[in-house]
């Protein structure tokens, strides 16, 4: 991984966050805030401005102009099947057609024929393979990887992400019902500025990817780089400073574009099964969801700072958790990849294994 497939992923994500900020350009300037009540001279000119605005029609229709643009692309310009199943077709071509993706997918440094002939073994074995759900999650061979990877696909979401994206508005409302008028970022511009500041440090993170050998170290440092964002940040909610706020949700998009989002993707593919994957997939989107349920319960009994104080002692657990925890997979071979959680013993006995069948 060189800054292509994991970059992809969080490219494709934040241009979705940035598009819908840049929508947001349309909706009025002011910011009402419900705590004010409408005694409030100004918060009631924003709630007027509010319900006079009729651009909300617009943002319904965004999306049903994105899906038309998806389906046209999908079945016009999106041609190519995946690597399995290109493999499953067991002929030349197909294998040709597996070969090219693999050289899209994987990094130059590893070799093509390695993996296209590891991976044709797994189609070869995957009908054979009758070992029931549970056992391809939690068996004795398979509970580390699955449960490290979802504990690592959950400090994404404990990154505070989701949270942002929903709340950025909401924040510098509360902030600035406290703040002299000098000292204000309004709501709305500083959602712009969020969502441009992620789009700008995915736009970068191919380069940063390139520039370091190894991976565990650069997750290391953004945990770090995270953590502080969210403490500045919660700092700057508590003494109602909203540039230091809109400082430190600038830092916060480095900080998490350029360490876990551009490698969580790409680590847990290469270490975990088809079935793994799945499972860590409704983990990840599962944490979303109660994130969601949970965030505005978390902000009104705690404020905005003490949420993010919480969130901010998550990732400092994430740091030691990736310290300690996860392994690199920089530089191994895909099936080198695939036994870095086994167990000890069940090392051994595949190596056995191996030797037995070069006899």
């Amino acid at each position: 991984m060189t800054g292509r497939f994991g970059v992809y992923i969080a490219v494709v994500m934040t241009s979705g966050y940035t598009l819908t900020c840049v929508v947001g350009l349309g909706l009025p300037a002011s910011d009402y805030n419900p705590a004010l009540g409408l005694k409030n001279a100004a918060n009631k000119l924003a709630y007027d401005a509010d319900v006079k605005d009729e651009f909300w029609r617009f943002i319904l229709f965004v999306p049903v102009i994105i899906n038309c643009i998806m389906l046209t692309v999908f079945f016009l310009f999106i041609r190519t099947d995946s690597i399995m199943f290109n493999l499953s077709k067991k002929d030349e071509e197909h294998d040709g057609e597996a070969l090219k993706l693999i050289d899209r997918v994987y990094d130059s440094s590893e070799d093509r024929q390695e993996i296209l002939a590891v991976l044709k073994g797994q189609v070869k074995e995957k009908p054979k393979s009758n070992a029931p759900y549970c056992e391809s999650l939690f068996g004795k061979k398979n509970r580390t990887t699955t449960i490290y990877m979802m504990v690592f696909t959950s400090l994404i979401q404990m990154s505070t992400i989701n949270v942002l994206n929903m709340y950025c508005n909401r924040i510098f409302t509360v902030i600035n019902a406290d703040t002299p008028a000098g000292q204000k970022v309004l709501a709305n511009s500083a959602t712009q500025v969020f969502g441009l500041a992620g789009f700008l440090a995915v736009i970068v993170s191919p380069l940063i990817q390139k520039r370091f050998r190894y991976r565990i170290p650069v997750l290391r440092v953004g945990q770090v780089a995270i953590t502080i964002s969210l403490l500045g940040l919660a700092a700057s909610v508590f003494y109602r400073q909203g540039y230091w706020a809109l400082a430190f949700i600038i830092l916060f998009n480095p900080s998490y574009q350029w360490g876990i989002a551009s490698l969580h993707w790409v680590i847990i593919s290469e270490v975990s099964s088809d079935v793994q994957f799945g499972f860590i997939s409704f983990t990840h989107y599962s944490n979303a969801v109660i994130l969601s349920l949970t965030t505005e319960y978390m902000m009104n009994g705690w404020g905005a700072e003490g949420m993010f104080a919480f969130f901010a002692g998550l990732n400092v657990a994430g740091y030691f958790f990736v310290t300690y925890c996860m392994k690199e997979t920089q530089g191994l071979s895909d099936k080198e990849k695939k036994a870095l959680y086994l167990p000890q013993d069940e090392l051994e006995e595949d190596k056995a294994a191996a030797k037995e069948s070069l006899i």
